[in-house]
């Protein structure tokens, strides 16, 4: 009877047990994660916990399964721990030979088992393991890895029930590796399907796309959006005498000048061959809009060295502006290509916006800064002095410098005639310099 009653109990506490492991894998099934790792440290969180194993670690092979590295354990009492280790297959052959074959591996005596033996020296024994139950994880059919349950203490003997609750827990790991690698696929799928392969830049469909945002946004704030269609000029003759290679290596150089140029707002996208449009948003004047298209403008008169060659890549511009130029994307690109044919017809390397009377206005200030730059070199600036008085004092205490620029064909320019474009091209400070300079020669001599 003494037994029986016996038997009864075991048999309660197993039931009981299997109770736990069910309630455990009903928890974990409710687990969402974004990443990878938060999933494996939860499976290993609610192992460990539920079997009252010490540690228990996710294992996965590395690329050639040469390798089998640690990516999470959980040590109760401790929580997660994301420290790495790895064991190489040429030095325990044996043991990875029995992960390879998929089926679960339920070590009671680790140390002098033949499956983990080798392991004893260098893992088991400096981290006081004597049990191990390894179950694999799978993914399309293939085992990546195992969940490794590690006890610490006296060899545990591992129940029909602690497999199969280790063999659900390893299951759900799969499904979220599976998962996993759905999801990365479908990104890099995503992602080709709205890039360009060569330059990785946005495609025509993700351009539209962002232009239409853009204009809802600029609609909203009742600000200007220009459209930039770059067309790259004599790129075949780049391609007939240096081959193709060297000219998508030009593509790809030029979409990293362009990319380092824009603002996060912007978009830049490959729209073909040697094609490219970018999108300028936010700005509230013509002014700002053209100061960045003549520094886009700018940055492609530099050469550029492609495997040791020094390669002209100049660009013909077509711009147009949402939304005096145009209400929806396909009409404003339009207009772009249109505008940028025009520069190609007036001898390309140059930029055209869609409306003339900016096309005049972007040019002078390209005009303005490169005469700058010479000004200063010729020292063409002047300074004239407007006195300061004290009118209490009835006295002269001091002058305002101001200066002028003796344009050698214009005569006398005022400062409101390029003082703006010294500022947005970088020369200020050196005009600047010029009339600290000149004004206190000029003041020593008075003073003499």
């Amino acid at each position: 009877t003494q037994l029986i009653e016996s038997k009864e109990q075991l048999e309660i506490e197993r039931l009981q047990k299997v109770e736990t492991y069910q309630e455990a894998l009903v928890e974990l099934s409710r687990g969402n994660f974004e990443c990878l790792d938060d999933e494996f440290g939860y499976a290993a969180k609610i192992s460990a916990e539920t079997l009252g194993i010490k540690q228990v670690g996710i294992w996965l092979y590395n690329n050639d399964h040469t390798d089998i590295v640690r990516q999470t354990i959980y040590v109760l009492g401790s929580g997660q721990q994301n420290v790495s280790a790895t064991l190489h297959r040429v030095d325990f052959p044996t043991y990875f030979d029995a992960v390879d074959s998929g089926c679960s591996l339920a070590i009671d005596n680790a140390s002098i088992d033949p499956i983990t033996a080798e392991l004893n020296e260098v893992y088991l024994a400096p981290n006081n393991i004597t049990s191990m139950l390894d179950v694999p994880i799978f993914y399309q059919g293939q085992c990546m890895g195992v969940v490794c349950h590690e006890h610490i203490g006296d060899p545990r003997n591992w129940t029909p029930d602690e497999q199969e609750f280790a063999y659900a827990v390893a299951k759900n790991v799969s499904l979220s590796f599976e998962i996993s690698k759905r999801k990365e696929i479908e990104a890099v799928l995503e992602h080709q399907a709205y890039h360009d392969a060569l330059t990785n830049l946005p495609n025509r469909t993700l351009l539209i796309d962002r232009l239409d945002q853009a204009i809802l946004q600029a609609s909203r704030e009742r600000s200007l959006v220009a459209i930039l269609f770059f067309d790259l000029d004599n790129f075949k003759m780049i391609n007939d005498s240096f081959g193709h290679v060297v000219g998508d290596k030009v593509l790809i150089k030029v979409s990293q000048l362009l990319r380092a140029k824009f603002r996060e707002m912007d978009t830049i996208a490959r729209i073909g061959g040697d094609e490219f449009v970018m999108i300028l948003g936010a700005f509230k004047n013509v002014n700002q809009m053209t100061a960045m298209t003549s520094s886009i403008y700018d940055m492609l008169q530099s050469a550029i060295d492609i495997d040791g060659h020094q390669l002209y890549v100049t660009a013909s511009i077509g711009v147009s502006v949402y939304p005096n130029d145009g209400a929806s994307s396909e009409e404003l690109i339009k207009n772009a290509d249109a505008a940028m044919y025009h520069a190609k017809e007036a001898g390309k390397n140059s930029f055209q916006f869609y409306a003339q009377e900016m096309t005049d206005r972007a040019i002078k200030r390209i005009q303005i800064g490169s005469a700058l730059r010479k000004a200063i070199v010729n020292e063409e600036f002047v300074v004239h002095y407007q006195p300061q008085y004290d009118v209490e004092l009835r006295k002269l205490i001091g002058f305002e410098a101001l200066v002028r620029w003796q344009h050698p064909e214009q005569g006398l320019l005022l400062p409101c005639e390029f003082i703006d474009i010294a500022e947005e091209i970088g020369l200020i400070v050196q005009i600047d310099r010029f009339v600290l300079v000149y004004s206190l020669r000029l003041f020593k001599k008075w003073r003499q």
